[in-house]
């Protein structure tokens, strides 16, 4: 089964050595835009992994019809956030995020902005929001999207107060979560060229090294998933990345990579954390989140309180980390 990811919060991925490392070792990777927005909102750079196959433009206004309760599941969430302002803000005196009333919709956009969270930003339908309502909708958008078994995308993103949320805690991360960010960044893991490779050039390397690509990741997932249910102690020989079949894939990959002259092969990570760990315990046990389970109970709400169509494949979902912000956790 293919695996693919959803980026967000940003329209336009970043160009750096995390993001080629997205690309490289994922089957599909969708990045959230506006009706219209390949032309009008991506940057060169973007519109270069779009071309060349790379990206995936996800329109949510083709898709938030299928999710039943999706307004009302997430003005559920900000009432029970304590993050989010119980009372009417100056929007000109606290920090914001800046969403496009498509990934909203109408409705949604009006509610928020009755609410004083939300004004619009000029034209072109953009929307200034206070912040912790922003950060909340772009994370609840992209779990619930790819929730859904058409797209079947589990959420991606190198921003830490995002990583949170998907995380399940609102304060500092979990555990478990510590467990698996602490394996993923391990020296030896996902071999990924610097910036300034061409897109054309990465698709290039990914359609010749498909089955080593894939066959490497599903290994270090697998090691990853080990050391997050064993003892402390064993994580570091668990995750282990060097010597046998997984050492052999690495050196293979970064040899490949330098033999195409692309400059400074890093060594880094994709945390791996988990919304889709609830998710997937509801869906099997055919139970539901208690609304105090705040994102995850949101996004389990907006399909009425059931599994949504498509549980992040592993029963995990992949957020990734940036390896110099995770390295010494």
């Amino acid at each position: 089964m293919p695996e693919r990811v959803i980026y967000f919060p940003r329209i336009n991925p970043p160009d750096s050595e995390w993001f080629t490392r997205v690309l490289l070792y994922w089957d599909e990777v969708g990045t959230i835009v506006p009706l219209g927005g390949p032309t009008e909102v991506l940057d060169d750079y973007a519109r270069g992994l779009v071309d060349a196959g790379l990206v995936r433009p996800v329109i949510p206004a083709r898709y938030i019809g299928q999710i039943p309760r999706f307004d009302d599941a997430f003005l559920e969430l900000i009432e029970h956030d304590p993050a989010v302002p119980r009372s009417r803000v100056d929007l000109d005196r606290v920090p914001r995020a800046r969403i496009h009333v498509q990934k909203f919709g109408d409705r949604l956009a009006r509610e928020l902005e009755r609410r004083g969270l939300a004004r619009p930003a000029g034209s072109y339908g953009w929307f200034e929001v206070e912040q912790r309502t922003g950060h909340l909708f772009m994370t609840y958008l992209a779990t619930a999207l790819g929730s859904l078994q058409e797209l079947a995308m589990t959420p991606i993103t190198e921003r830490e107060e995002h990583l949170k949320l998907l995380s399940g805690d609102s304060g500092e991360l979990g555990e478990p979560v510590r467990a698996a960010l602490k394996v993923a960044v391990l020296q030896g893991a996902l071999p990924a060229p610097a910036v300034g490779v061409p897109p054309q050039e990465i698709a290039k390397f990914k359609r010749e090294n498909a089955a080593l690509l894939v066959e490497f990741r599903e290994e270090v997932t697998r090691r990853a998933l080990e050391a997050t249910r064993a003892a402390p102690e064993a994580w570091v020989e668990l995750a282990t990345l060097e010597g046998g079949d997984i050492g052999r894939m690495a050196a293979e990959l970064t040899a490949s990579m330098r033999g195409r002259n692309w400059r400074k092969i890093g060594l880094g990570a994709l945390g791996v954390v988990g919304p889709g760990v609830a998710l997937l315990d509801a869906a099997t046990t055919g139970g539901a989140i208690a609304a105090s389970a705040g994102l995850l109970g949101a996004v389990l709400g907006a399909f009425g309180g059931r599994r949504p169509p498509q549980p992040p494949a592993h029963g995990l979902g992949y957020a990734a980390a940036a390896a110099q912000r995770f390295s010494t956790a």
